[in-house]
């Protein structure tokens, strides 16, 4: 438990630097809109109603993925508009972080079998286990 408090202390105080660059906001902006219709039923969800936090994620992608479909040619985007779209980002991005610190914490705590397969494939996981989808 005061690792998870460590770690939620480290993030909620982290810079976090967002490298905005042409191809890093295509494969963002095609992977966002891939996926609309999963998040929007995340969104639809009456069980997400409970769950605050993560529903002021959702719209933060949500923003963000709209932000992303005005843009017809992310190479030509000006600085006014890259700076915005990483204030977007970062808005969307640490209090991701945060749940899936929290929600790893969970595991650990009600299903601790799933705990290491959640870390092992997670998004920040280093040995690449998770499938491609």
């Amino acid at each position: 438990k005061k690792d998870f408090k460590r770690v939620l202390k480290k993030i909620e105080s982290y810079k976090f630097k967002i490298l905005a660059d042409e191809k890093n906001l295509e494969i963002l902006q095609v992977l966002l809109h891939s996926k609309r219709g999963f998040l929007i039923k995340l969104l639809e969800n009456p069980a997400m109603l409970e769950h605050d936090k993560f529903t002021d994620i959702l719209r933060a992608v949500f923003h963000l993925e709209d932000e992303l479909a005005k843009r017809i040619n992310i190479h030509e985007i000006s600085p006014q508009d890259k700076a915005h779209i990483e204030a977007d980002i970062k808005r969307a991005y640490k209090p991701l972080v945060l749940e899936w610190v929290n929600y790893l914490e969970y595991l650990k705590r009600q299903h601790p079998h799933y705990f290491l397969f959640a870390v092992l494939t997670g998004p920040f996981s280093k040995t690449n286990l998770a499938p491609e989808s």
